[in-house]
């Protein structure tokens, strides 16, 4: 459990980077670049089952997933936010939940029982993993693909400065607000 509770890490310190990512580019930046960042991962993790070290590279790749997911995660809140009307916000909520509960369920049983199913087909164990987190990087490169043709590009989002013009002040203004509350 040590190993694997280092792959929520990137989850825990959302709150201590999130607004520092705010400001290096747009939610439609990070969602499309995200999506690649894990189906690149996922790849990786897919071609690291089958090798002698397995276990220390899929846990490094998976970390990788890790934080992009999270980064993912924090960019599409933000993009929905900044997309829709409070109005389409609420009609779509249900939306997002249902979306978001068939994701879980596929990804912690429908994989698992195609992972079984592909045991059984090849008895290869590795091989049968190889394949479903090979489908499921896939799917997140598919995702990138269409993402980057039909996610629109909110009016509202702001144009950021460039990285050099950043100063610490600058960075650090989004957590002032934090240690400022009266206890």
């Amino acid at each position: 459990t040590l190993y694997t509770g280092w792959l929520f890490l990137p989850w825990g310190l959302r709150a201590l980077w999130s607004p520092i990512i705010e400001y290096f580019h747009t939610k439609r930046f990070w969602i499309t670049w995200m999506e690649l960042a894990l189906g690149v991962a996922m790849s990786l993790v897919a071609f690291s089952i089958p090798v002698p070290y397995f276990f220390q590279l899929s846990l490094a790749f998976f970390f990788l997933v890790g934080f992009s997911s999270s980064l993912h995660d924090m960019s599409v809140d933000s993009f929905y936010m900044l997309s829709l009307s409070m109005k389409e916000q609420a009609y779509f909520a249900g939306f997002r939940n249902v979306f978001y509960r068939m994701a879980v369920i596929s990804a912690q049983g429908l994989l698992v029982v195609l992972a079984g199913e592909l045991e059984q087909y090849y008895d290869d164990i590795p091989k049968a993993w190889s394949l479903c987190m090979g489908i499921v990087a896939l799917m997140f490169l598919l995702a990138f693909c269409w993402h980057r043709v039909v996610l629109p590009q909110p009016e509202v989002e702001q144009k950021h400065e460039p990285i050099r013009s950043l100063s610490w002040e600058k960075l650090l203004t989004p957590f002032k607000p934090y240690f400022q509350k009266e206890q």
